[in-house]
């Protein structure tokens, strides 16, 4: 479990959790190399039998979009202690979706 100061790859200070999905947790977390917020989905499974490849492919299709209305890709990477695959976005501040439903 990523925690409140931990520093992924150097780079991310985890400032806290935004929300948990069926693939992820999602982190708010501030990018010491280009001073500013960013969100670091990181892959964690409800269930065992989820396989790492539907994370690296909604990274990959998230990264393949360049839309107004969809936050960019900035970074792919693995947890180096536990070795699962994470990736970086751009922070967006708002309202969850879910709440605007």
């Amino acid at each position: 479990m990523t925690r409140t100061g931990t520093i992924i790859d150097g780079r991310y200070r985890v400032e806290r959790l935004l929300g948990t999905g069926s693939i992820g947790r999602v982190y708010l977390a501030w990018d010491e190399f280009y001073g500013e917020r960013v969100a670091v989905k990181v892959f964690a499974p409800r269930e065992e039998t989820i396989s790492s490849t539907i994370f690296l492919d909604e990274f990959r299709t998230l990264a393949d979009l360049n839309h107004p209305h969809f936050p960019r890709v900035y970074d792919f990477g693995y947890l180096r202690a536990e070795g699962r695959p994470y990736f970086t976005v751009e922070y967006i501040e708002g309202a969850d979706l879910f709440a605007a439903t």
